[in-house]
């Protein structure tokens, strides 16, 4: 089942030159249309939390079924074009009561077409439950190139997060999202308190073969520290704690892993962590 969600002004594409961002979806006035797919509830709605993200209206999503494909699509204004051997990356902000497993296809022919080959995950884990955060999907144009007509964005896969599970339904607990871009740039924007947060931790040394140490300025106290893999699984508890600041991962596998750290203040950060043993 699908429903047609349509906005009253025409179809737009903001672009922002000096940045390399293209704005593809902000949910306010000359956005697209968006359509409810397979089961997926969406409203345009004010923005229920202003802090890190700023913008008047946001899409509310919640879920009616257990299909993990539950999800909402847009047709873009004009098609995104990303070159042969080109990786873009596609910025969504996102704001979930717990940890969210989101995916998006982006070789989809339409909004009311389901299809494409392949769902992408975001490079980085949602970790600031409850408040806006940047998710970074890299979207490579491959052998050919690619040309983004459209977008399914699924909101609640519950797969990869920690717990695994789906959270969303149709009553209490919805999901938000916000400001679909286009980018050259693949790190997450950071809010105020999080830059903050950043000057004042390292992870040392990194890359590492058997241990790091946390490392925090004075007036920082870091309260919480969670290790994940890169398919979102929390890995904490197979991480020895040797003491106070210093943390044995000499049983990790080579690769890289994200440590996500929050201070007594509510902050929080996502260290990338490469291990080389």
């Amino acid at each position: 089942m699908e429903k047609k969600i349509t906005l009253f002004f025409l179809l737009s594409s903001l672009i922002a030159p000096a940045f390399g961002q293209t704005v593809i979806n902000d949910f306010e006035s000359g956005s697209p249309t968006n359509y409810e797919k397979f089961g997926a509830t969406l409203a345009i709605v004010a923005n229920p939390n202003t802090t890190g993200n700023t913008t008047a209206n946001v899409a509310k999503i919640g879920r009616t079924t257990a299909n993990w494909y539950e999800g909402i699509s847009f047709d873009l204004a004009s098609a995104y074009v990303i070159p042969a051997g080109v990786t873009k990356y596609c910025h969504v902000w996102v704001n979930f009561a717990a940890q969210a497993d989101i995916g998006a296809r982006f070789d989809v022919t339409d909004a009311n077409t389901f299809g494409g080959s392949t769902t992408l995950r975001a490079t980085n884990l949602y970790t600031d439950f409850g408040q806006w955060q940047d998710m970074v999907f890299a979207v490579e144009g491959g052998a050919a190139g690619l040309t983004v007509n459209a977008i399914l964005f699924h909101a609640d896969i519950g797969v990869l997060n920690e717990p695994a599970g789906r959270n969303l339904n149709n009553t209490d607990t919805f999901g938000y999202v916000d400001e679909f871009t286009f980018s050259d740039n693949p790190e997450a924007t950071l809010k105020i308190n999080n830059n903050r947060l950043n000057t004042n931790v390292l992870l040392c040394p990194n890359p590492t073969t058997d241990s790091f140490v946390v490392n925090a300025s004075l007036g920082t106290t870091i309260i919480e520290i969670l290790i994940y893999n890169t398919l979102g699984k929390n890995i904490t508890s197979t991480v020895t704690k040797k003491n106070k600041n210093t943390y044995d991962v000499s049983s990790l596998k080579p690769g890289v892993y994200m440590v996500v750290l929050k201070d007594d203040n509510g902050n929080v950060i996502n260290e990338k962590l490469l291990i080389n043993n």
